[in-house]
């Protein structure tokens, strides 16, 4: 008798184990050779006077609904209770089975392991304070697009942090959070690296200066592993200090950590923010300035082509012929972006204009 219940505990762990669908087709293959039998029987019992076809539906609508064993006859209503009582518990088992998928599926769901579909988007690996920076200023921009965050810790927690930015009036920005390790090149599949438009790599903030640059550097690695040599997205690293900038600006060169080159710009805060305080002492007011041409508070920074008036002519012609827009920078197909051009630069048709 043990041995016969250890044997139908462990089939029915195995059925359950099985994906959702194969589980309610089985149901439903089961619940029919069920009604057949009792179809069977009551054609047995009582030969006369109905086909096979009228018997399959008696069973089965005294098998889906309890309230019709109050129309049988005496002779039907002993058959038509236990048909109806094994449809109980079948739909019983049925809805436990549903429920406990679908409980198994929002789990999943809540905690961030499931697999971004995404194509074209900004993704965020590693989380600090800057992340909410970032989403609000997306958030600001007014552009539509999406911002995927892959960090270690609590899904709810940083999702309550970026929850600010979508409440930016005009905002067009969608926030997806997934939980993992950034230097693990299963994870970054799961958030299609691979797919992403930009990267940007910002280290914990619990790690010490030593071991945020290990930590950067390992996820750069494997995102150059993940991504392969035909990707043309950018990468842009934030570092603590300067001394790492050159390091990890070596990652990304062609031969060291792969064929082909990763397209990455290292920003180190120290210099950045070291410049704008050393400017700010030297030119009063500057600081209000920098930060009026790097937010989106009504101002966003655009690369548009060279119009066809300013062809030929110079950074300062077009910076004095711009009306309500402030010229900044020029680009040139397959060279870095000049954001301090000589006045005398000549601009060509296949510039941009910053």
């Amino acid at each position: 008798m043990r041995a016969l219940r250890a044997a139908l505990v462990y089939r029915a762990d195995h059925v359950l184990g099985w994906p959702p669908v194969a589980q309610v087709l089985g149901l439903f293959v089961m619940t029919t050779l069920v009604v057949a039998v009792f179809a069977a029987i009551d054609s047995f019992v009582h030969p006369e006077g109905r086909s096979f076809g009228e018997t399959f539906f008696w069973a089965l609508t005294h098998f889906l609904d309890g309230g019709t064993v109050a129309g049988d006859d005496t002779s039907h209503r002993a058959l038509g209770l236990v048909v109806t009582v094994t449809g109980i518990t079948t739909l019983a088992l049925l809805t436990a089975a549903m429920t406990a998928k679908m409980g198994e599926r929002i789990r999943d769901m809540r905690s961030g392991l499931s697999p971004v579909v995404e194509r074209g988007h900004l993704l965020c690996l590693g989380y600090g304070p800057d992340v909410p920076l970032v989403a609000r200023e997306l958030a600001r921009s007014r552009q539509r697009v999406t911002l995927v965050v892959l960090a270690r810790g609590d899904k709810d927690r940083i999702e309550v942090s970026l929850r600010a930015a979508r409440t930016v009036e005009g905002s067009r920005l969608r926030v997806v959070v997934r939980t993992g390790n950034p230097r693990a090149e299963t994870a970054l599949l799961q958030v299609a690296a691979d797919r992403a438009r930009a990267v940007v790599i910002v280290s914990p903030n619990e790690l010490d200066d030593e071991g945020s640059v290990r930590w950067t550097l390992a996820t750069m690695l494997a995102l150059r592993r993940v991504v392969g040599e035909t990707w043309k997205g950018h990468v842009v690293v934030e570092t603590r200090h300067a001394e790492a900038a050159e390091l990890l600006e070596l990652a990304a060169e062609p031969g060291v950590a792969g064929p082909g080159a990763l397209r990455t710009g290292v920003v180190a805060a120290d210099a950045v923010l070291g410049g704008m305080l050393a400017q700010s002492v030297r030119d009063d007011g500057i600081y209000f300035v920098l930060r009026h041409l790097l937010a989106f508070d009504g101002a966003e920074i655009y690369a548009v082509p060279i119009p066809e008036a300013l062809v030929g002519r110079s950074f300062f012609e077009a910076h004095t012929r711009i009306d309500d827009a402030v010229a900044i920078g020029v680009g040139s197909a397959g060279d870095a972006l000049d954001l301090c051009p000589a006045g005398d630069r000549v601009l060509g048709a296949t510039d941009s204009l910053l």
